[in-house]
Order: C-alpha cells, then structure tokens, then sequence
C-alpha cells in the first residue's frame, strides 16, 4: 500500500517536478510550451527516470506530428492554389479565343494557333498585360482585351462615321438612279441590299453592320465580288 501511495504521489507530482528542472536547463522563466531541443536536453538530465523520458519522448513525438501535419497542408494548399490559377488562366485565355477571333492567327480550320501582333486589338492587350496588376492576375488577360477592344473601337469610331456617310450617300444616288429608270415613270422599287444594311446600320449602330453596310455598298458598285 506504501509503495502504491508513493506512486501515485509521483504522478501527482511529475508534471511540478518537470517544470522546475526544465527551469534550470534552459536558466529562464518557465515556458507554457517547450522547444524539441528543451525536452531532449530534459531527457539526457533524467536518463535514470523512465518516467520522465517516457513523457518528454511523447511530447516530442505529438511535436514532430503536428510539423509533419503542418508541412503537409502547406504542400497540399500550395498545389491546390496553383491549379485553380492555372484553370483560372485558361478559362481567361479561352473566353479572349472567342470573344476577339481577329486577335489570333487561325488555322484551316478555324482554330487559333498564335497571337496576331499586327492586329491592332493584340498590340493594345499586350501593352496592357505589361500592367502588374493585369499580368499577376488570373483574369487579367480577359480584362485587358475587354479594354483594348473598346480603345480599339473608340480610335476607329472617326473612320466608321465617314464610311457610314458615304454609304448613305451612295444609297441615295442608287434611289435616284432607280427613280428615274423607266423613262421616268414612277415604279415601285424594292430595297436594294445596300439600302437595307445601311438601315440595319442606324438601328444598331454595331461595328459589324457597318463593315456588312459597306459590303454591301461596294458590291453594288463592283468594286468587290463575293
């Protein structure tokens, strides 16, 4: 019974006891946690006691599994991070393909191959992707071809404006023209096509109509033969 009533006196008063010669190792206050290298300086003072031993190894042992634990989220997390930023910049590229076709070379098929860097929407994103927080971006490619088409379309509005007048003007003479034919009599005469782009045209007031407007305008005037 002496001896049982000892032990348990020691379990009581290991955790006391540990704290106080860790105190004397390491010549400072007491720590609430101990470093890997405290609990095995604390071992090769108490060699003798398997108790003490047997704890300081399962502190160090609860040590080295949290680091590994530690190390292994960092890996995973990392890993994980890179694959969604590469996704990220795929789906940027992708949605760039199909938005901006006349920003790449393409092959017989219709595929893109490379940039076009003589096109002038290419030359806009690729002074933009020189923007940091474009470039280090995951969507900062789909940004910059949002922007440079629109600067793209701002700088050809001029052009467009001039084309479109001239297109009026021819389809007014084309009405004239058809007015009068017949030894002037009054007939009613369809649309001619360029007319009806041109029309499209003030409706929507869309790029591509107008390219389609004066299209249409030139092959009526023979310049160009589909």
């Amino acid at each position: 019974m002496e001896e049982k009533r000892k032990r348990e006196e020691l379990a009581e008063r290991l955790p006391q006891m540990i704290d106080e010669k860790l105190s004397k190792v390491t010549q400072t206050q007491q720590q609430p946690t101990y470093t890997y290298e405290q609990l095995e300086a604390y071992k090769l003072q108490n060699v003798a006691d398997s108790n003490i031993v047997a704890w300081a190894t399962g502190e160090q042992r609860k040590m080295q599994q949290a680091e590994n634990k530690r190390l292994f989220e960092e890996v995973v997390g990392s890993r994980e991070k890179v694959t969604q930023t590469e996704n990220l910049k795929q789906q940027s590229l992708a949605y760039v393909q199909n938005t901006y076709p006349e920003a790449f070379k393409r092959d017989a098929q219709g595929r893109p191959l490379s940039w076009d860097e003589a096109s002038p929407i290419t030359q806009q994103i690729f002074g933009l992707m020189r923007n940091p927080e474009l470039s280090n971006n995951p969507n900062g490619l789909a940004a910059a071809a949002d922007i440079a088409y629109g600067r793209v379309a701002r700088s050809q509005t001029p052009v467009l404006q001039k084309q479109v007048q001239q297109a009026k003007a021819d389809v007014k003479q084309a009405q004239k023209i058809g007015l009068t034919e017949g030894a002037g009599r009054r007939t009613q005469i369809s649309a001619p096509p360029q007319q009806t782009a041109v029309d499209v045209l003030r409706k929507t007031g869309n790029i591509k109509d107008a390219e389609s407007a004066m299209g249409a305008v030139l092959r009526a005037r023979g310049i160009i033969v589909d």
